[in-house]
């Protein structure tokens, strides 16, 4: 069994592991740090399940369904904002995921033989997901080459990326999709001032996706720090 020592902490000494992929670094798990980098604390509400859909500016953190235990394995779910404040979320030297590192990210992978078939072509979709994803804790599913299939078991976690299915919290205080799919915020969206991005992965499906069309407003999600 691989042992792991953390390579970084986040200001209140959460403890993350850190993975290289090319000339990355990435956490290998979702953050989940409750104060800014400075030390404010990142607002929440009560209860977990309050509706926010009047708001306007939302900048919080959530455990899946208010429940503690779900940070812990899961991470923190943030709303949009939260990652645009210049007080920064993330550990110092490290930055929320953007665009062009999972672009950078994926074009390596694929030209490494990373996609599920072991294919070094781009194409659309790719098929990436099951060497992103860990092993455990996603919804199973029949169809070949999913992230939720236990199929091409050498490319299960390949990359020890190991996302996890953390769902995602509604403005109108639901939270749904855990177990199902992870959704890691972006922070630049070449394509839109309007709406953001964000990589999808489900556990019926074997890509991973760079989705432009969430409602800043509309939803919290997971979130993962590169380094700079």
């Amino acid at each position: 069994m691989t042992v792991y020592t953390y390579a970084l902490t986040d200001i209140e000494g959460n403890g993350y592991h850190s993975i290289t992929i090319g000339t990355q670094t990435w956490m290998r798990e979702n953050l989940k740090v409750t104060k800014y980098s400075n030390g404010d604390p990142i607002g929440t509400t009560i209860p977990a399940g309050k509706d926010i859909s009047l708001e306007t500016n939302p900048k919080y953190q959530w455990a899946y369904n208010g429940d503690e235990a779900n940070a812990a394995i899961y991470g923190r779910l943030y709303s949009w904002f939260t990652l645009i404040d210049s007080r920064n979320i993330c550990p110092t030297g490290w930055h929320v995921s953007t665009y062009p590192d999972w672009k950078i990210m994926t074009d390596w992978l694929i030209a490494n033989g990373y996609n599920y078939d072991g294919g070094t072509i781009y194409e659309f979709p790719n098929k990436l997901g099951k060497s992103l994803s860990d092993t455990t804790l996603w919804n199973l599913s029949n169809i070949p080459g999913s992230i939720g299939n236990n199929d091409y078991p050498e490319y299960r976690n390949k990359t020890d990326f190991s996302a996890l299915p953390s769902g995602i919290r509604l403005k109108n205080g639901t939270f749904i999709y855990l177990g199902g799919s992870s959704i890691l915020w972006e922070t630049e969206n070449p394509f839109s001032t309007e709406y953001a991005l964000a990589t999808v992965m489900n556990y019926d499906n074997g890509s991973i996706g760079i989705t432009n069309g969430y409602d800043k407003l509309d939803l919290a999600s997971s979130v993962r720090c590169v380094k700079y």
